[in-house]
């Protein structure tokens, strides 16, 4: 069995929880977050992203 197909609704919703919670406790506010996860499953499984420079 695969969690494949439930990765991009497992990331939604860690990114809403996430932005909720960064709401609550930082002094940002929803518009200045971006407003859905930036990164996609393969970036966010990718163990060299993001490339850092030297």
């Amino acid at each position: 069995l695969s969690l494949k197909p439930y990765l991009a609704e497992a990331i939604t919703e860690g990114y809403e929880s996430a932005l909720d919670l960064a709401v609550r406790e930082t002094p940002l506010d929803y518009p200045d977050l971006p407003p859905s996860c930036p990164f996609n499953g393969e970036q966010i499984f990718d163990p060299n992203f993001p490339k850092m420079e030297e």
